[in-house]
């Protein structure tokens, strides 16, 4: 049996979900408890993760139980997510492209070395959402998987479990099935 999270443990649910709903970063979420916590009771970003990551895989076993299937909004989110960084990554191109064309015939060359750091910059922080984009998708196919996995143990042992009240060529015989679905 899992150890159970420390947010749910110190009873901080409420505020951890409100914050994180507010689009919080895990690091700030736990800051922010830490902040009014006992010493005791202090959290870290990393359990604000697996709490938010074991929250995300209550939500995907509700919706497959439902008859829903969590990987087709996980594409679109990462889909919404890839346009929303190529508009930013073009509007960041067109302002640097305007500032410098403003700049071309201009004498001031420390006007033109700033146009150039301000697109820099704006590229490097786009690289950064690009990879917490990936990093965010991986994640939560992972959590995916698992609950797939979790559910395709359940209904292996529901199998064997139901097994016991057949004959015993029949209770083989799911039991090669089984066995034949795991080497693949």
């Amino acid at each position: 049996m899992s150890k159970e999270n420390k947010i749910i443990k110190y009873g901080y649910q409420d505020e951890v979900d409100t914050l994180l709903d507010n689009g919080y970063s895990t690091y700030k979420v736990a800051e922010f408890i830490n902040s009014k916590a006992d010493a005791t009771k202090k959290i870290s970003h990393m359990v604000v993760q697996r709490y938010k990551d074991s929250m995300k895989e209550r939500d995907m076993e509700q919706m497959i139980d439902a008859g829903e299937d969590p990987a087709e909004i996980i594409i679109s989110d990462f889909r919404k997510g890839i346009r929303t960084n190529i508009k930013k990554v073009d509007n960041a191109i067109g302002k640097a492209t305007i500032i410098l064309e403003k700049l071309e015939n201009s004498e001031d060359t420390s006007l033109q070395l700033k146009a150039i750091d301000t697109l820099i910059k704006a590229l490097d922080q786009e690289k950064k959402s690009w990879l917490s984009l990936v990093q965010n998708g991986t994640r939560q196919l992972k959590i995916y998987g698992d609950v797939n996995i979790k559910k395709e143990q359940n209904i292996k042992l529901l199998l064997l479990s139901w097994s016991k009240h057949l004959c015993p060529e029949c209770r083989k015989k799911i039991s090669n099935v089984i066995e034949i679905k795991e080497d693949e």
